[in-house]
């Protein structure tokens, strides 16, 4: 299991403790923000399967999901994830972390920019978007031109609601908070069954959005 590999592998950085949204399900997480150990293992296996040239991830935090893809990258013996983060702290530590797991510099290249203003010049066939919730539909909208067909866009910490509507008495000024309103554009793209939408119940939530391939059967 990648999981119990990266643990043992990361000399006591990486520390297993159970979710604490599991309600019952077993889940384990390392921190109350990075991404379960379980959807680690499933963006792993992603890596795995689809055997990318290019990943995009946003929001690195410390480091936990770019160190699952980044071993797969390893692994498969190619690519290259593109990781953006603004805070130089959680860059540091995400960089000790890969370092130990012997992933950096060579499978990882860490970008200190705000997500929205990172130009991407390749094409993606995975994302990870986990920044600050009211970006992530936004980032979505920014590089959706920069994921290959076939390609997978997964948004984190996102329940099947997608927070349409939610209302937070706290910050009335975020219509749906946190994710805010969902765009036009990602609303016309699955009407006109450009991109698929598949959920996850993963506590923390997640959506996924797979973008057709032009020569895929048409089933309407």
């Amino acid at each position: 299991m990648t999981t119990n590999y990266l643990v043992e592998k990361s000399k006591g950085i990486l520390k297993l403790v159970p979710e604490y949204r599991d309600e019952g399900k077993g889940y384990q997480a390392f921190n109350d923000g990075s991404v379960e150990a379980e959807v680690g293992d499933f963006l792993y296996g992603m890596t795995r399967i689809l055997r990318p040239v290019f990943v995009l991830e946003t929001g690195t935090y410390k480091g936990v999901s770019s160190a699952y893809i980044g071993q797969a990258l390893k692994d498969n013996g190619r690519g290259t994830l593109d990781t953006c983060e603004i805070n130089d702290l959680h860059i540091e530590t995400a960089k000790q972390l890969w370092a130990t797991l012997e992933i950096f510099p060579k499978w990882i290249k860490p970008h200190r920019i705000e997500s929205l203003k990172y130009e991407a010049i390749y094409n993606y066939d995975l994302m990870f978007l986990d920044s600050e919730p009211n970006l992530r539909f936004h980032e979505l909208v920014r590089f959706y031109p920069h994921l290959s067909e076939g390609g997978y866009a997964f948004i984190h910490d996102c329940p099947p609601s997608l927070t349409q509507g939610n209302i937070n008495p706290d910050h009335p000024e975020i219509e749906s908070w946190p994710f805010c309103n969902l765009p036009e554009e990602i609303k016309t793209w699955v009407k006109e069954d450009k991109l698929r939408v598949i959920h996850f119940p993963n506590p923390r939530g997640m959506t996924g959005f797979y973008r057709v391939r032009r020569d895929e059967y048409k089933w309407l």
